[in-house]
């Protein structure tokens, strides 16, 4: 059943082909396979085998946006915080659960490798395949693993990503960088529902790329939105004579930085929009004060200019 199903998803979810550095094509899945095994095998050893239970099946289904393994029943002594640590076994079905340490499939491979590593070999896996953690959900009588699609990242963006130096980045915030490079904006409710953050994390994945000027806002305070810095370079997209338009790749200048302690903040929140003092304060996170003292230290170094009227709220600002 186990090596069934794990063929089923690999027969049925995208498959991308990639050249190596030694010149020797492989394939790339969308769903690493070590962690669609470790998630199918779970399911299936530690699913409710109760009387109630032997009418439902384990589910797996693959959708646009996701992979769901669903076994019927739910945790058993411990809570999801715990999946893949060593406290993290589950005590459903003990003796099943013995059998199959010993168990081997066609390739010799254990079903059950150790305490624990099952999960943990899947979040390895997602992650040196840069793509989002699996999510789990109990309900008490079913229990799911949601396995998000992934979004394999083109060559192009993975070379993009590592010129922007985004390696303390999350994969989450990747991702997002990657679609705003091909257009794409944020808000706060797109961004938490495309990675099933809550809205505090959201906001702090977000707030984050604007402070490393990857990233800008727009907008006012409830619907405020993120695109791409306009330092961050957009895929390049043909200009009416055909060439490639290039945006530019410069970060935050020296000078800018030096000006103040917040000065690079303040300056690389100011994109193509002009800004008012309070969306400012809104998209860095800093203080009215904080932004007011970056802000005049800009003026007066001649990198900010503002439209509109010496003190006002509604003045507006942006670079020279």
């Amino acid at each position: 059943m186990l090596t069934a199903a794990v063929e089923w998803v690999s027969q049925n979810a995208r498959t991308n082909i990639e050249l190596g550095e030694d010149g020797h094509a492989r394939n790339v899945y969308e769903y690493p396979p070590v962690a669609v095994r470790e998630l199918i095998a779970n399911a299936l050893v530690h699913r409710d085998l109760s009387e109630p239970a032997l009418s439902k099946g384990v589910e797996i289904r693959l959708t646009r946006d996701r992979l769901i393994i669903s076994s019927p029943g739910g945790l058993w002594g411990l809570t999801v915080d715990q999946l893949g640590t060593r406290d993290g076994k589950s005590a459903v079905n003990e003796r099943l659960y013995d059998i199959c340490t010993f168990t081997t499939d066609a390739d010799e491979r254990r079903v059950i490798e150790g305490l624990g590593t099952g999960i943990r070999a899947v979040r390895v896996a997602l992650r040196q395949a840069d793509m989002e953690p699996v999510r789990f959900q109990d309900i008490g009588i079913r229990f799911t693993a949601l396995l998000p699609r992934a979004a394999l990242l083109s060559p192009s963006d993975l070379t993009w990503l590592a010129d922007l130096d985004t390696e303390g980045l999350g994969v989450d915030q990747r991702h997002a960088l990657a679609e705003m490079r091909h257009g794409r904006s944020w808000t706060n409710s797109t961004y938490r529902r495309r990675f099933g953050l809550d809205s505090a994390e959201a906001r702090r994945q977000l707030q984050e790329l604007v402070n490393l000027g990857l990233a800008e806002t727009s907008g006012t305070r409830g619907s405020t939105s993120y695109a791409l810095a306009s330092a961050g370079g957009q895929a390049d997209n043909p200009d009416s004579s055909g060439n490639s338009a290039q945006k530019d790749e410069t970060r935050v200048p020296e000078e800018v930085a030096a000006v103040s302690t917040n000065a690079a903040v303040v300056w690389s929140c100011l994109g193509t929009t002009p800004k008012t003092r309070a969306q400012i304060a809104e998209a860095t996170g800093l203080t009215d004060r904080q932004v007011k003292w970056a802000l005049d230290r800009l003026k007066t170094a001649s990198f900010v200019v503002f439209q509109g009227r010496q003190g006002s709220t509604a003045t507006a600002y942006r670079r020279a």
